[in-house]
């Protein structure tokens, strides 16, 4: 199962570290452009793994999990890297971001907005996360997992099934996408009631 915590820990340990290593005008942008880059990655990923059937039982989740790992990695060559940042004011919206609106904050976040730095480190985490759901989701497919029993051996939670295609990247997204909001925010709604939960979302002090 997904140790969410730690992955947590891991994208907050990150986004510190590129506080360091960033000028105060290079941080929004350069998470602007990861997010853009992680977007595109995602879609390759989903659209190779997602009808990938390992029948050799010598092969594990942890394997796949590596493989998973290396293609992200070549996908997100420096040739792309280049290309967004080249294009990023061209781009509009990629399935449910919309990239002029991202751009928009990355402007104020560099004039000194540190509400608006704060909204795109919410942003940043909450699709990183995501991203690992995603990740672990298809590697439990490719071991013999159906779609929805990956879902629940990743987040044995019933109440959220909001979707019934599980071939769409945009569907996948948008639901554990809740998952990661829920984790972060620890607000969500069952029964039509607002249920407030344990809030992991560890906010920086502001950059400016």
């Amino acid at each position: 199962m997904l140790d969410i915590d730690e992955v947590y820990n891991q994208v907050h340990n990150q986004l510190i570290k590129y506080r360091t290593e960033f000028s105060k005008n290079e941080y929004p942008y350069y998470l602007s452009i990861s997010l853009v880059v992680d977007y595109i990655t995602s879609e390759k990923v989903f659209e190779l793994l997602i009808t990938k059937k390992n029948h050799d039982e010598n092969v594990n989740y942890s394997m796949i999990e590596a493989l998973i790992r290396y293609t992200r990695r070549r996908i997100a060559s420096k040739e792309l890297i280049a290309s967004v940042k080249k294009e990023i004011n061209n781009f509009g919206t990629i399935r449910d971001l919309n990239v002029r609106s991202l751009i928009e904050r990355v402007k104020k976040a560099i004039n000194g907005d540190n509400k608006e730095v704060e909204e795109i480190e919410f942003l940043y985490s909450c699709f990183m996360l995501t991203r690992k759901f995603i990740d672990a989701w298809l590697a439990y497919i490719a071991i013999g997992y159906s779609s929805f029993e990956a879902y629940i051996k990743l987040t044995d939670d019933y109440d959220l099934i909001l979707i019934s295609d599980f071939d769409s990247l945009n569907n996948v997204e948008l639901t554990f996408k809740q998952h990661s909001m829920i984790y972060l925010s620890g607000l969500r709604q069952k029964n039509g009631d607002l249920v407030i939960g344990t809030k992991n979302y560890i906010e920086l002090p502001p950059l400016w």
